[in-house]
């Protein structure tokens, strides 16, 4: 049997390439931002929140889903009104979302590092995982995500 130090690293493996993303979502969601096209205040105040985190990253995963999801809701109301959502706040959900899939795929391996994983917070954090991975894949058509969490539910089915 494998010991869990011999698998990769998939959360910062997958980190290191949200971060290289980073300062191309905060400059497009500003630019957005100062040319006025979001009208609405409420989406401003939320887009503004979401800014904070992506510059300043918590592992709290209460934060960060709740960010997501006020960006998702966000993305909501413009496919309500039947207009396209500007592509900037599209790809800060996305990233938002793989920030909430590594934190949980980081949460996961650093339970299988200390040899005595809480096997009903590690089910449940692969539970997040796979529901972002999936979210990516689908509606964003990226599937790195929803393959290391495939690749670590194998590893987890092997211990």
């Amino acid at each position: 049997m494998n010991t869990p130090s011999e698998y990769p690293d998939f959360a910062q493996e997958h980190l290191l390439r949200l971060q290289s993303k980073t300062r191309t979502v905060l400059t497009a969601v500003d630019e957005l931002i100062q040319s006025g096209a979001v009208k609405d205040e409420a989406d401003r105040e939320m887009i503004k929140k979401a800014i904070a985190l992506i510059e300043n990253p918590t592992e709290d995963i209460a934060t960060i889903q709740g960010t997501t999801t006020m960006i998702g809701m966000v993305c909501g109301g413009y496919e309500m009104l039947g207009t396209d959502v500007p592509a900037a706040v599209d790809d800060m959900h996305k990233y938002l979302l793989a920030l909430q899939c590594i934190n949980r795929i980081s949460f996961v391996e650093a339970e299988l590092e200390m040899g005595s994983p809480d096997n009903g917070k590690i089910e449940q954090a692969m539970v997040w995982a796979l529901d972002a991975a999936t979210h990516l894949s689908r509606g964003y058509k990226d599937s790195s995500l929803l393959e290391a969490v495939n690749e670590l539910q194998e590893r987890l089915g092997s211990l």
